[in-house]
Parts: structure tokens; sequence; C-alpha cells
């Protein structure tokens, strides 16, 4: 089954992971508009930016890397969820953490999955294909806006 584009939103500050998604989503021929922030505090403003000013219908799909600079990635998946706006976002995390807590923490958040790093090549293309089932097959969230102090779907 194949969907239309979407939007993959991937917040990692080291740029041979985010080159192993982009060589994984050419191999498999998959549309995807890759959006990429080193740190939490521009992956939350591309992700307001992505939801409000573009009228997204469904959020993008994260992968966000705990390990980050400033802003960490379960501070932002923590931010990300008491935010209304953008708290259905569909989060998987990667991380070269494999700490009890860590895990135990992402999915005390609703992440969708919890990949471990380091990954191969062949590791990250299964990841890229495990992402690409998720939104081809899963019916996701509409994105939720605020109206009047109440919340309302834009779907």
């Amino acid at each position: 089954m194949n969907r239309a584009r979407y939007t993959l939103l991937v917040v990692e500050d080291d740029d041979l992971d985010i080159e192993k998604l982009k060589r994984s989503y050419r191999r498999m021929n998959v549309a995807v508009d890759l959006l990429c922030a080193v740190d939490g505090e521009r992956a939350l403003t591309l992700l307001r930016d992505q939801i409000e000013k573009h009228a997204l219908r469904r959020p993008p799909v994260m992968l966000v890397d705990i390990n980050l600079p400033g802003l960490s990635g379960l501070e932002l998946l923590e931010r990300i969820r008491l935010d209304p706006t953008i708290a259905s976002t569909p989060v998987f995390i990667v991380s070269t953490s494999s700490r009890p807590e860590d895990i135990n923490e992402a999915y005390r958040h609703n992440v969708a999955g919890y990949f471990a790093k380091p990954m191969t090549m062949a590791d990250t293309y299964e990841m890229v294909q495990t992402l690409h089932q998720y939104w081809s097959m899963t019916l996701l969230p509409s994105t939720v806006t605020i109206d009047t102090g109440r919340f309302r779907s834009t779907a």
C-alpha cells in the first residue's frame, strides 16, 4: 500500500545517521519530505511550523535521538506531549542509550517505538521500512488546533 508523500522530522545531530536515512529512503524509492533538526528547540520550531503554517492534516512522523545538545530528546518528547497542538505527533526514539530508565521514560511519553544505535546500513534500512509501514498502514490522528479555548480536530 503506497500512500501519498509524508513528512519525517528527524532530530539528530549526527550527519552520518542522517545520510544513512536518506540513502535508505532512496533505496526503497519512497517519497518522503525529510526535515532535519540538530537539537530539540529547532525541532519544536519546525514541528509547530509544519502544523500551524502549512496546515498539515496529519502530523509528521518524528524520529528523535535522546542525546542531543541543549534540550534532550526526552525533554523534547515531554514538551511535545504537553502541547495540545502537537501532542498527537507520532514519535519514534533512536538512541545509543539502552538504559532501562531512558526506554521506560520514552514509553511513558507514548512513543511509537524505540530503536537502538549503533546501526549498520542494513539496520537503518530495516528501520526505514518499519517507519514506512507505520505510515502506510496506520490511521494517524488529525492535528489538533485550539479554537476559543477548546480543542477541535482539523480533519
